[in-house]
């Protein structure tokens, strides 16, 4: 991360999907055993790809489709009862991942705890892989 913003390593497509891979939970900031202040890199170089770096015009429209929904309660409510449809190309993957939930009180408004707002998509992730 640091190479991108010093230089040394070229923003290239595959540096950006894996960067774009990272969920930014911050687990790595405690478990670096050199201190690495990963928390400020992340912001730095998240910052960097999206003022440096051109999406295609299918990739903009989906992640601005997800950041649309996703941290909305009803939006994503919505989301999820269209689960059921057959998903297009890049929604594929979202739709692999969506929780089996029916009840209608998920998604909650809030998820117990402190933890970031992405704990709804790793709650997901895991009910959705342990079937339940």
């Amino acid at each position: 991360m640091a190479g991108l913003v010093d230089g040394s390593i070229s923003l290239t497509d595959t540096v950006v999907e894996h960067f774009d891979r990272c969920l930014g939970c911050m687990a790595c900031v405690t478990s670096c055993p050199s201190g690495v202040q990963y928390d400020r890199l992340i912001e730095h170089t998240r910052d960097y790809v999206e003022q440096n770096h051109r999406r295609g015009r299918l990739e903009r429209l989906l992640r601005a489709a997800i950041f649309e929904v996703v941290p909305h309660r009803r939006r994503l409510r919505v989301a999820l009862a269209l689960r059921r449809l057959p998903a297009p190309g890049p929604l594929a993957p979202l739709k692999r991942i969506a929780p089996p939930w029916s009840a209608p009180e998920w998604p909650p408004e809030h998820l117990p705890g402190d933890g970031p707002k992405v704990a709804v998509l790793a709650a997901a992730s895991r009910v959705s892989s342990s079937g339940t």
